[in-house]
This record gives structure tokens, sequence and C-alpha cells, in this order.
């Protein structure tokens, strides 16, 4: 995992501000293929698993339980049943750090 130099041009700052965001990221990947072909969800749900373990480590512990909290609702308007799956198991990587 990469880690932030405080030394380096823009010191700590914008490497904490993209840990904080990420939550708002992957949520906001997940909500954008609700509504669309199951190919793409399938797509982006396939994505998110496949990094799983890093998002689950990268996340503050506040914001890994948010997302746990909201992906079962996320999941269930998944308009595939193996996008529901691989959010399943991102969503246990997450619990698995807790």
């Amino acid at each position: 995992m990469l880690t932030a130099d405080a030394s380096a041009p823009g010191g700590a700052a914008p490497f904490a501000a993209t840990r904080r965001d990420s939550p708002v990221m992957i949520l906001g990947f997940i909500s954008s293929v609700q509504g669309s072909k199951p190919a793409n969800a399938r797509l982006v749900a396939a994505a998110i698993r496949d990094t799983r373990e890093v998002w689950a480590s990268h996340f503050l512990p506040r914001d890994r339980a948010r997302v746990i909290s909201v992906l079962p609702d996320f999941a269930k308007r998944m308009p595939d049943e193996t996008a529901q799956t691989d959010l399943a198991a991102f969503m246990a990587a997450l619990q698995a750090v807790n």
C-alpha cells in the first residue's frame, strides 16, 4: 500500500483526502449501475470484488462501518444476481477487517 510522506510535495493531505473520499466513490460506482444493463452492473461489481482487499484495508474504520451498513440495500437494487454476489464478497472483505 502507498504511504504518504509528509515531506513530499503536497504532504499527507492529498492522500488523507483520497482515503476519506474513497468510500463515497465506491458507493457512487455501485449507485451508477443500479438501473443499468445487467452486464454493466456485473462489470462494476466484479471490479469492486477483485479489489476488495485493497479497499477494505484502505477505508478508515468509520467508513468501513458506514459502507457495511448501506451495502445490503445497494446490493438488493442491483439488476443482476452475479453483481449481487460480487457485492456480498466485497462486504465480507470489509467485515473481515473490523
